[in-house]
């Protein structure tokens, strides 16, 4: 499509760190990824799609994550963060999402995601959020789904045993924000 690609990288060697730096740009849009071996052992990524469209032709939006892995590599923490606004497909549209993923040393995870006016050909939701914490032994995810009429709660509970996920639903709960139902007194 005649948009120009471009890449810089440079790599710095010294006796206790090596340190790699790259850059990509296509368009509006741009990965910056750095690393470093030695003490720190970190590894940094951010990328920033300010049209996805550039990339991919049935999708349009803005993407913003950044993503770090620290020491050490073996065993590392891990910590995403995202920001997404204006994503559209031919079926579904969402205003903005925002959320982050946190998974340490210990394999803790963390995550929390939110995502505001959801729109498809099926449903329209104006809010979901949802939440993760535990480990793969055992494990809770809270998610909550609003719109203008009601808001649903659902809690998940689950572990993982050799590598099957057993899980079950805790909590349903639905709450009606406005009175569906209006009964007239005469």
């Amino acid at each position: 499509n005649g948009k120009p690609l471009n890449a810089v990288a440079d790599l710095k060697y010294s006796l206790d760190k090596i340190t790699g730096n790259a850059n990509l740009t296509y368009a509006n849009n741009k990965i910056d990824f750095s690393s470093e071996m030695g003490q720190g052992n970190d590894i940094t990524a951010n990328i920033k799609i300010a049209n996805i469209n550039d990339l991919f032709h049935e999708v349009h939006g803005s993407v913003n994550t950044d993503i770090n892995i620290s020491e050490p590599i073996t065993n590392p923490n891990i910590a995403i963060k995202y920001n997404i606004e204006n994503l559209n497909t031919n079926n579904v549209s969402i205003e903005s999402s925002a959320g982050s993923i946190k998974i340490n040393k210990e394999s803790s995870i963390d995550a929390n995601i939110k995502i505001k006016n959801l729109i498809s050909e099926y449903f329209n939701v104006d809010n979901i959020t949802t939440t993760l914490t535990g480990k793969a032994n055992k494990h809770i995810s809270l998610i909550t789904l609003s719109n203008k009429e009601q808001t649903i709660t659902t809690k998940i509970t689950g572990k993982y045993d050799s590598s099957v996920w057993i899980g079950q639903i805790t909590l349903i709960n639905s709450l009606p924000l406005k009175n569906l139902l209006k009964l007239k007194n005469n």
